[in-house]
């Protein structure tokens, strides 16, 4: 893994290892119940919308961390954090971060999607087909269960 990240991927894979790491020391001693810490996991996760919004993408790309760190079972913030990655050019760590998004709810059309952009991106054009595939798949079965769907609405994506 480390021979195909420049130093700049490096850092920031460390960083988040850094961030991870002492988030869970600083939960170990805290006593925050469940409720209490998806309570702030959201707060992170919507100061990262709002960094993200702003173009802050490394402060965005922090609070998305904590909000992991703090709820790693929430696919919205793997997500979340694969955009920012994928808007600095990252796009192996985003591809990262948007199989750990899938990981957690597979009918993540989105994230399905944007794995094919960042697939793509690094010349990976079968896993791009694949996922473009699977997304395709995931998009009409849910135009089935959802007798309102117009076919002819094709969904805007914020990655590209």
């Amino acid at each position: 893994m480390v021979g195909f990240m420049n130093r700049k991927t490096r850092c920031l894979v460390w960083t988040n290892a850094v961030v991870l790491v002492f988030s869970f020391f600083l939960l170990g001693s805290c006593g925050l119940n469940e409720d209490q810490l998806k309570i702030s996991a959201l707060t992170h996760f919507k100061k990262g919308n709002l960094y993200f919004e702003q173009k802050r993408l490394a402060a965005a790309a922090e609070e998305y961390k904590r909000a992991i760190a703090l709820n790693p079972d929430e696919d919205r913030f793997y997500y979340n954090l694969g955009l920012v990655y994928y808007s600095l050019s990252l796009y192996y760590q985003a591809i990262i971060e948007y199989q750990n998004a899938i990981e957690r709810n597979p009918g993540f059309q989105e994230a399905w999607y944007n794995l094919a952009l960042a697939f793509e991106k690094v010349d990976e054009t079968e896993k791009a087909f694949m996922a473009y595939e699977k997304y395709q798949r995931i998009s009409k079965n849910s135009e089935k269960s959802d007798p309102n769907s117009d076919e002819s609405v094709t969904p805007v994506r914020s990655s590209e």
